[in-house]
């Protein structure tokens, strides 16, 4: 009998099946209980939102066959400033919980994104002019020039880069800290967020609402990339799992409000060479490369600031 096409449905990609295999390792005592931090940030920014034009997006469909089921989900890919919302969050949060900001203070990410790699700043791909960064380098760059506040330069993707402000009130912070190890992370944590990172693996990522991120536990988990956030608490689920409470930069939609529950307990490995980062070809946990800033003393705060202002004074007597 001849049969009409179904034309509402598109396919864009077709995944190879890629293998992943997972195991849960047992970790140490969790003293965190909660998501302790979240009530010092403001509401979870959609890193999408930035000021390009909606149509330079891509997308990707995939399509779950489950019987009676047919769900499309959408896939929006990252445009890659995430380390840039999660550096400039955490200096704001950490001087505000160490009281060197009297009132909240929100830093500007735009000002991590035109200045923390410049050369990458120029190169225009479809639209925008993000591009990827680490969150210790964006932190090691407040370190050395301070940062702007989001006021003075918000969060738009354009092509041109405004000048610094000669006449802006910096933020400044002192050493930046790689930490080594969870356990070592978790008791930082104690006294105000870390910054990390968690592997995105779709379909499971986008979908996780208020159940525990593990990594790719479907046949049709794809690897997509890194994704920088802060851990902002933790604790443990009935059933002795352990977690940390993730905060993302994907808009209030996803997990929680934005905030994701994300097992720290959970190994995965890629068993198909080849196809993804070096690093998930061997045994990778879910949360990985912690770092956090520690903050100067006011006295070292208002030197830093005099320094800055005979810099701008001396340049300006240059081109006179």
């Amino acid at each position: 009998m001849a049969m009409r096409p179904v034309t509402n449905i598109t396919v864009l990609e077709c995944w190879k099946r890629i293998h992943f295999a997972l195991w849960r390792v047992q970790k140490g005592v969790m003293n965190l209980n909660g998501n302790l931090w979240e009530d010092r940030f403001d509401d979870v920014v959609d890193q999408l939102q930035h000021g390009i034009d909606i149509s330079y997006l891509n997308f990707t469909i995939v399509i779950y066959l489950n019987k009676e089921i047919c769900q499309t989900f959408y896939l929006i890919f990252l445009l890659e400033i995430c380390w840039a919302i999660t550096s400039s969050e955490l200096v704001s949060v950490i001087r505000s919980i160490m009281g060197l900001d009297t009132e909240r203070v929100n830093y500007s990410a735009q000002y991590l994104v035109d200045f923390t790699r410049p050369h990458l700043r120029l190169r225009e791909r479809e639209g925008h002019y993000c591009y990827t960064c680490h969150v210790e380098e964006a932190l090691k760059y407040v370190e050395t020039h301070g940062i702007e506040t989001q006021n003075i330069r918000p969060l738009q993707c354009k092509a041109n880069v405004q000048e610094k402000s000669s006449s802006a009130r910096l933020g400044y912070i002192g050493n930046v800290v790689k930490v080594r190890g969870l356990e070592a992370a978790l008791e930082v944590v104690e006294r105000h967020p870390v910054a990390t990172s968690i592997p995105i693996f779709e379909p499971e990522y986008s979908l996780i609402g208020e159940k525990i991120y593990r990594g790719p536990t479907s046949r049709l988990s794809k690897y997509k990339s890194m994704h920088a956030g802060n851990i902002t608490g933790g604790g443990v689920t009935d059933d002795g799992e352990k977690f940390i409470w993730f905060r993302s930069s994907h808009g209030k939609e996803l997990g929680r409000f934005g905030y994701l529950k994300v097992s720290v307990e959970m190994m995965g490995c890629c068993l198909t060479r080849n196809e993804h980062d070096d690093f998930i070809e061997h045994p990778f946990p879910l949360v990985s490369q912690f770092v956090y800033p520690e903050m100067l003393s006011q006295a070292e705060e208002d030197g830093k600031r005099r320094r800055r202002e005979e810099e701008f004074r001396a340049k300006k007597r240059q081109k006179i």
